[in-house]
């Protein structure tokens, strides 16, 4: 299992550097949609252990935050992600017809965050960091799972340097 994550892992990170080059003074919808789309399957995988088959939403969020009370932009991202887990849709499924909304408007939220010079790892968007480190201790690729940034990272080093890039994501995504 493990073999075949790093596998995927791998061919998404040489198809995305192929991307890339052309990415860095502009990039289509789709690939924006692409982007945003394998994020948030990466971030579904992630959280996919608080999944148990009949969990309603309070109880699956309940799981992954604890006592912490996510913002707008973190409960659309639960709620993406709980819809996919409930109906059993594979990870190479979302890739191929996510959206990308949830995860446009969690980067929205972190580039006005940064606009402000407030840094962060993206848990902001799910409660308060502390609260979750006690909630829950599962990692994902070497993420957290409410480590929003971690996950995007996971995908393409370059997203936090590249806020140009990300902006058109934005555009893209939220004007689809």
């Amino acid at each position: 299992m493990k073999t075949k994550m790093k596998k995927l892992l791998f061919a998404t990170v040489l198809s995305f550097l192929g991307l890339m080059g052309n990415a860095q003074e502009k990039i289509t919808p789709e690939q924006a949609r692409s982007i945003a789309a394998t994020t948030m399957a990466n971030f579904t995988e992630s959280v996919s252990f608080a999944y148990i088959k009949g969990v309603t939403l309070d109880g699956f969020r309940k799981k992954l935050c604890g006592p912490a009370t996510p913002n707008t932009v973190g409960e659309g991202m639960i709620n993406t992600a709980y819809s996919y887990l409930v109906k059993g849709i594979r990870k190479d499924q979302i890739i191929k017809t996510n959206d990308g909304k949830a995860v446009a408007s969690a980067m929205a939220f972190f580039v006005e965050q940064h606009k402000k010079g407030i840094s962060s790892d993206g848990s902001e968007i799910f409660g308060a960091k502390d609260i979750l480190e006690k909630a829950t201790a599962r990692e994902a690729g070497g993420c957290r799972w409410y480590q929003f940034w971690c996950h995007v990272q996971v995908f393409a080093n370059w997203v936090i340097d590249n806020w140009e890039t990300i902006q058109q994501i934005i555009i893209f995504i939220m004007n689809l």
